[in-house]
């Protein structure tokens, strides 16, 4: 049951393939730990991470190209990648995404991560970025019931939204833009109002997320391409992932204020209070956290360090 949800957290049907030959029950929360922890462990962090399944919809409306992808089809440039051991036993979600779930009844397995990017093992904003690894590296992990090695390629932008226990649970669940460490890249993120049929007749929105890194500055720009949806939320945030407190930060070349406090929380809480742009160093986290208000087709968001 746990190795199935952790698995189906992150392919286009979230389904547990219940079997009622080999299991009796076919909900999580009828078993008890390291079980039940581990399958709401994963689908939350799915939940957190639904813009960027919806993205991949919206970009296989226009290319055709799956959610889930084999690893041959976004690094074919590798011949690590067609190693029988991986070829079907890890898979990417977009570009940037490595699942290795465990398929088998064990608690360890070889990841192999492609060569020509680095990559950093996804800390679902719950601990700082480790050291990146370099690609064309086989890693063995540990992997019990409540672990599925996750790793970001670097340079990439993942879009995440606030925990929902369901999709509208929420009045506003703004997005926030996780930016990682490398080279200059950028993303296409799709808007629209998710349950009715008005993107047929244009009713969407594409962003274009794009940064630049150059010595002891950050750039995140955030361009609006295509225009014909608003959403609710008036805001999001941009995350740097692996800094240090910034010596300041502009929006459109504007200065905005710095709401570091003397904890993580209560920065957290000025920031998400805040009326106008600002931003606040988290220390445990090792980030910048940036509040952006939207406001125009085009926002740039600058980070001195």
């Amino acid at each position: 049951m746990a190795r199935w949800t952790t698995v189906s957290a992150f392919i286009g049907w979230c389904r547990n393939h219940y079997d009622g030959y080999n299991k009796q029950y076919q909900e999580p929360y009828a078993y008890p730990d390291p079980c039940q922890s581990a399958c709401r462990k994963y689908i939350e962090i799915r939940y957190k991470l639904l813009q960027l399944f919806y993205d991949m919809l919206y970009q296989c409306t226009q290319t055709g190209l799956p959610i889930c992808r084999p690893l041959f089809l976004t690094d074919r440039q590798d011949p690590g990648v067609y190693q029988a051991a991986f070829l079907n036993t890890q898979f990417m979600v977009g570009n940037d995404l490595l699942i290795a779930p465990i398929i088998q009844q064990s608690w360890n397995r070889n990841v192999y991560l492609p060569a020509g990017s680095d990559w950093f093992a996804y800390q679902d904003a719950q601990a700082p970025l480790p050291q990146k690894n370099a690609g064309g590296q086989t890693f063995n992990w540990y992997a019990p019931l409540d672990l599925v090695p996750m790793y970001v390629r670097a340079g990439s932008i993942l879009p995440r939204r606030e925990l929902e226990q369901y999709v509208g649970q929420l009045p506003l669940c703004p997005l926030t833009f996780e930016c990682y460490p490398g080279p200059d890249r950028d993303y296409t993120l799709y808007l629209d109002d998710k349950i009715g049929t008005g993107y047929q007749q244009g009713k969407y929105r594409l962003t274009t997320i794009a940064q630049k890194t150059v010595p002891s500055v950050r750039t995140v720009t955030v361009t609006r391409t295509y225009d014909q949806f608003t959403p609710k939320e008036t805001f999001f945030y941009v995350s740097l992932l692996q800094t240090t407190h910034a010596a300041s930060v502009t929006v459109n070349g504007a200065a905005v204020p710095d709401l570091t406090s003397s904890s993580d929380q209560a920065g957290a809480s000025a920031l998400g209070a805040s009326n106008v742009n600002a931003f606040y160093f988290n220390v445990s986290l090792q980030t910048v956290f940036v509040k952006v208000f939207d406001t125009a087709s085009v926002l740039t968001v600058v980070a001195n360090f």
